[in-house]
């Protein structure tokens, strides 16, 4: 049983939109990958990435992204977040 955040497949299971690949996790590498073939295979040759800055959890799922994405020769480009009070 994987869990993420309070969300696991056995709470998710009868959901009437529950995902194929499973449930989501952003720095899953192996579900990071299937995104990429999945959309080359469509036709896209690059995703959009939000990204919150250096040392963020987002950051951290940037890093896997690129690497995977460089691997499948998929672009990659970054819209950086901000938030400001």
């Amino acid at each position: 049983m994987s869990s993420l955040g309070g969300v696991s497949d056995d709470s998710i299971a009868n959901a009437a939109h529950y995902p194929l690949l499973g449930v989501y996790d952003s720095q899953d590498e192996r579900l990071i990958e299937a995104h990429i073939i999945l959309a080359k295979s469509s036709g896209i040759d690059g995703f959009v990435v939000s990204w919150w800055g250096i040392n963020s959890f987002k950051d951290k799922s940037l890093e896997k992204i690129i690497k995977i994405a460089e691997k499948h020769d998929f672009k990659i480009t970054i819209y950086y977040e901000s938030y400001r009070p």
